[in-house]
């Protein structure tokens, strides 16, 4: 009876050790399009002609970019069984299921972003008169991992005249592994006006308040002319942009009498100078006007300031 049970044991122990082992890691990436039992199981054993067999068993399709794929032990058997494979002859150990992830890499936005715009500044196929702008940041560009890439640049089909495309391109070698679009539309240049410290509602635009920044926009904006005749409907913090909507016309009143003293100012970034001269004309706020050095006689031409006040104005008969 000792012996029988002894020599049962030892030959289920026997046909244990027997079995090809299958472990199931908790999670692996992979590159292929369709996934095989070699691509998201570690197999041993003895029986190599088993386990070359259990290798090439296809799973289904790879995970898509940025997903999680779960096989779980339940499925692993069936597609061995459908397999023709004795799952008598299999043991499966470690997780209970594995999550398959793509394996891939990223190229941030503005990587896309940089390389395009080198590519514009460098290809003679591209208007060079024109200022273009950035129509849409891209997203960032997903490729498989595991290669030597390159990135470079070209031009793509452009839909419509008022748009330009560059394809940034990951190779491997001569494959291409990824394109991202990135997109550029015709800039207009404009000036923005930007305040130098804080204009309460009402206040008259000047020198000393306001401040000018070239810069380039995809809309076509109408632009002020002569800031300096405006005023505000509404009050502007310090580094703000005032915006052309609130931006009202100063109703034209005579403020300067001709034959009458008046104060000159000259103003600079840290200093204003000031002096008395005699007004030669009339004058409304906004307009140049003839004035004259009451010490040196000489004449100039200045603009009417809405304080009053007139500043000196770069004209062909000043110089």
């Amino acid at each position: 009876m000792i012996i029988m049970f002894l020599s049962t044991g030892l030959a289920a122990e026997n046909s244990e050790s027997a079995k090809t082992i299958v472990y199931l890691p908790r999670e692996i990436t992979a590159a292929n399009a369709t996934l095989t039992m070699d691509d998201i199981c570690i197999i041993s054993g003895t029986n190599e002609p088993l386990i070359s067999k259990i290798e090439a068993v296809t799973i289904g399709r790879g995970p898509v970019s940025k997903e999680a794929l779960v096989i779980d032990r339940k499925t692993i058997l069936s597609r061995l069984a459908a397999c023709g494979i004795n799952t008598s002859m299999v043991k499966l150990s470690g997780a209970r299921e594995v999550a398959v992830r793509r394996n891939e890499k990223a190229i941030k936005p503005q990587t896309l972003i940089d390389t395009a715009e080198k590519f514009m500044k460098t290809d003679k196929a591209v208007p060079a008169n024109i200022l273009w702008q950035l129509a849409e940041k891209p997203k960032e560009l997903i490729y498989a991992a595991g290669y030597e890439i390159s990135i470079t640049a070209r031009l793509g089909k452009t839909p419509t005249t008022n748009l330009l495309v560059v394809e940034v391109v990951v190779l491997a070698g001569k494959d291409e592994l990824a394109v991202s679009k990135v997109n550029f539309k015709p800039g207009y240049a404009i000036r923005k006006i930007i305040a130098t410290k804080d204009i309460p509602a009402g206040g008259a635009l000047t020198p000393s308040n306001v401040r000018f920044v070239e810069t380039v926009t995809l809309s076509s904006t109408s632009q002020v002319e002569n800031p300096f005749a405006m005023f505000t409907s509404k009050a502007v913090k310090k580094n703000a942009e005032v915006s052309p909507t609130i931006l009202r016309h100063l109703k034209p009143k005579m403020v300067i009498r001709r034959n009458r003293p008046v104060v000159m100012k000259i103003e600079g970034g840290s200093y204003v100078i000031q002096m008395t001269v005699l007004a030669l004309q009339d004058g409304k706020v906004g307009e140049l006007i003839k004035v004259r050095n009451i010490d040196s006689k000489i004449t100039i031409i200045a603009r009417v300031k809405p304080d009053g006040s007139v500043e000196p104005a770069i004209t062909a008969e000043n110089n």
